[in-house]
């Protein structure tokens, strides 16, 4: 088996997806199990200077974008926000799908080639396989990571296994 982009991102996306989907609907049991508003959750910091839960899936979403843009496929509009947790979930599973239907041939094409992309204000130059590699993965990882750290802080029984494995 030949490891592609189109391959690594169909399965660590997938999988991180997935197990973000899992995170936040044991999220929405404990609150409501709680009895504890859900925006308190969705609000929650790591820190003051971090974005709350809910951005932190939003940018964990970007992931579907910045391939789509690897692809140099126009996404079909979508919504990142989310004031509750089912919408969160909703929208996750719309970036899932995204990623599923991006065209493997376009994902794979000249990896080595460079790809002006935004980033903030300014823009980031870098090879294909980079920005695949360098950014879009680290960048789901740390917000995924991020996402589950909130939740286990606020008391959700949360394992290494719900982070890990899209099928436990």
């Amino acid at each position: 088996m030949d490891l592609t982009i189109s391959t690594l991102a169909n399965r660590s996306i997938d999988q991180m997806f997935s197990c973000f989907d899992r995170v936040l609907d044991k999220g929405d049991a404990a609150a409501k199990a709680k009895g504890v508003e859900e925006s308190i959750y969705l609000n929650w910091r790591a820190a003051p200077d971090m974005h709350p839960m809910k951005t932190q899936v939003r940018f964990a979403m970007e992931a579907a974008r910045q391939l789509a843009l690897l692809a140099d496929v126009e996404t079909p509009p979508f919504t990142e926000d989310g004031e509750s947790f089912a919408e969160l979930r909703e929208n996750l599973r719309n970036s899932r799908e995204i990623v599923k239907r991006l065209p493997a041939q376009e994902l794979d094409r000249a990896p080595d080639s460079q790809i002006t992309v935004p980033v903030g204000s300014g823009e980031l130059t870098m090879t294909r396989l980079d920005y695949f590699q360098n950014f879009i993965l680290p960048n789901l990882f740390f917000h995924t990571t991020v996402g589950y750290l909130i939740l286990r802080h606020l008391g959700v029984e949360l394992g290494k296994g719900d982070f890990l494995f899209a099928d436990v």
